[in-house]
């Protein structure tokens, strides 16, 4: 978001796309994790886990597609709230939890 230099654009983009096929097998393991002793549960928490990355992969396209129209094409823009987003999930993920998760 703060520098336009091709070469860490290229960077920035390399990790996004490699974290785009690594998430699909951290979220799938830690359910798997998380429901160990219900098997039957887990088949439908994948189903539901894969179809909800496929439909907000989606929504998540054509609202950056919006967005670059809406703001004359400000790349900027979108990689701000792309370095918010993953703040918060980093956030989210390191934030203290209560209670136990089985």
């Amino acid at each position: 978001a703060l520098l336009s230099d091709a070469v860490y654009l290229a960077i920035s983009s390399f990790g996004a796309g490699a974290s785009t096929i690594g998430i699909v097998p951290v979220v799938l393991g830690r359910t798997r994790e998380i429901l160990r002793r219900h098997p039957e549960a887990q088949t439908a928490a994948w189903r539901s886990a894969t179809t909800s990355f496929a439909l907000f992969q989606a929504v998540g396209a054509y609202l950056a597609s919006f967005l670059l129209d809406w703001s004359g094409a400000n790349y900027r823009l979108l990689f701000a709230l792309g370095s918010a987003a993953i703040g918060a999930a980093i956030m989210a993920s390191v934030w203290p939890r209560g209670g136990d998760n089985e």
